[in-house]
């Protein structure tokens, strides 16, 4: 299981830019697949992304209404007996989702492992402290599950700088919400970065922590799994 572990970090590393809000303040249209020739590179929010093994489908979120991308960028990973991942980001925004699914092979299944492993996107990110803030467990659709919140040092997915004449800009501490749920032979998974909160906000910590949880659901709320 470890070897697997390693191999799925391995692989899990967005070169890309930033990443945009699964909780619309608008009204949600109604979900349709995404138009694809194979696995789409780009989809829209509310549109339906379909794994290209057919294991699971995922329905993008809202983006982030001041970015103004045209859609999310997609991400496809698989590797037989390991994983199937799908990420979604946006360059002009600041948010990242992850889902998919991990293969296990035991009992003796290291959840910490597989959220550290799944949840870094950015190679920044690679080596930085990830440490485990707060974990609560919950009910969905699959089963019970487990939802963490980390804290990454450093791991913001874009660099940020106080105003000044002349800005230092650097990758400030970040938080991920990890959703994992264990099954016989696998663990479904969510996962949400969100960098929209200035570090000047008051309690800004706690409405961080409480939005990632709520994306996290809400986004691993629309996945369906295939036969």
């Amino acid at each position: 299981m470890k070897a697997k572990i390693l191999g799925l970090l391995s692989l899990s590393v967005l070169l890309l830019g930033t990443a945009g809000h699964a909780i619309s303040p608008y009204q949600t249209p109604p979900a349709h697949f995404a138009s694809s020739f194979g696995s789409p590179r780009r989809i829209s929010a509310g549109q339906i992304y379909k794994s290209p093994k057919h294991l699971f489908t995922i329905v993008a979120p809202y983006c982030n209404p001041r970015a103004f991308g045209p859609g999310w960028d997609v991400l496809y990973e698989s590797e037989k007996d390991t994983h199937e991942m799908v990420t979604l980001s946006m360059p002009l925004a600041v948010q990242t989702y992850r889902a998919g699914i991990v293969e296990t092979s035991g009992p003796n299944i290291d959840l910490n492992a597989v959220a550290h492993a799944i949840a870094v996107s950015r190679k920044h990110q690679i080596g930085v402290p990830f440490d485990l803030v707060e974990e609560s467990k919950i009910s969905t659709k699959f089963g019970e599950g487990s939802l963490r919140v980390y804290s990454i040092k450093g791991g913001s997915l874009d660099k940020w700088a106080p105003l000044g004449p002349k800005p230092q800009y650097q990758y400030r501490d970040a938080y991920v919400a990890v959703l994992l749920v264990p099954q016989e032979k696998r663990i479904l998974f969510a996962v949400s970065q969100d960098d929209n909160f200035s570090p000047l906000d008051k309690n800004v910590d706690e409405s961080w922590k409480k939005t990632l949880k709520e994306e996290a659901q809400a986004f691993f709320a629309t996945m369906t799994l295939g036969e």
